[in-house]
């Protein structure tokens, strides 16, 4: 650690002026990031401080869980480009306007490491494993070397890929992934369905277990829809389908699974959200 102080040449200025500039950066780390950005505005000083590339990165990111429009209503919106995320530590609707953006006809779809990715074509493919209910893997070096897929299995598993209905892969927290699905009543193919379970593989270990499953009552919503949407990553997931009106919250960030209904959803035309994780964070102005 670094111990040269803050040059400043009023030697009338706070004592908090003089301290070292990482032990200024450790004392503003434990702020929220909404006081962090609040506190930008109280001086140059502080401003300068907290826009240092050595400062931001130390900072966490904000998990939102953003809305993405569907695909029939990407042109007919594509004039007012907006992201609409729910932050779950506030329990309310955040809107983020496109409107400085030098082109329209663009819509948010993902994100990756706090950037925002947007919809520049309207040609759309479906994937080639969407009725293959098995994993596989790949490393980016292998990928690059144009190498085969490999079927990730253990005889271990057993039936897992047969007890969910039509799973999902989401993203969870560290080296582990999420399968999502409706937990089928039988074996038998269009076996109805007794609520939706998330279940999670630890890739170290090729090890799963039960992260979750919906509570009856709330499962009662989506049994008259024959298909739903599933998004979000790390310690929450959203569930939506079409006549409920509202989304249903995995939350686990507390070390203990919580479902929770979120209200005044902004829908965008056929009643069902589509969504991804939006890991709000700042970066060093280029």
């Amino acid at each position: 650690m670094t111990t040269t102080a803050v040059s400043n040449s009023d030697t009338s200025s706070p004592p908090f002026y003089q301290l070292s500039q990482d032990t200024i950066q450790q004392i503003f780390s434990l702020l929220p990031l909404r006081q962090i950005v609040i506190s930008k505005s109280v001086s140059k000083f502080f401003n300068q401080t907290l826009s240092s590339p050595s400062y931001l990165s130390l900072l966490p990111s904000l998990p939102f869980l953003a809305l993405r429009s569907s695909p029939s209503h990407r042109h007919s919106l594509s004039n007012l480009p907006t992201l609409h995320a729910f932050d779950p530590n506030l329990n309310q609707w955040l809107r983020f306007p496109f409107n400085f953006l030098p082109f329209s006809a663009h819509q948010p779809v993902a994100s990756s490491l706090g950037l925002i990715y947007l919809w520049a074509d309207t040609n759309e493919s479906g994937s080639p494993w969407r009725a293959q209910w098995k994993l596989f893997t790949i490393t980016i070096e292998s990928l690059q070397c144009r190498r085969q897929w490999t079927c990730l299995e253990k005889l271990e598993w057993g039936d897992v890929f047969d007890i969910l209905k039509r799973p999902r892969l989401v993203k969870g927290n560290g080296n582990r992934i999420l399968m999502i699905g409706g937990l089928k009543s039988s074996f038998l193919l269009n076996s109805s369905c007794t609520t939706i379970l998330i279940l999670r593989l630890d890739l170290e270990t090729l090890e799963w277990n039960e992260a979750g499953r919906m509570p009856i009552e709330m499962f009662t919503c989506f049994q008259e829809s024959s298909k739903f949407k599933v998004f979000g990553g790390g310690d929450r997931v959203c569930f939506s389908a079409k006549r409920i009106g509202k989304l249903a919250l995995w939350d686990n960030s507390k070390g203990k699974a919580d479902w929770k209904w979120i209200e005044s959803v902004p829908w965008n035309g056929d009643g069902v959200c589509r969504g991804f994780l939006f890991e709000a964070g700042f970066t060093a102005s280029p």
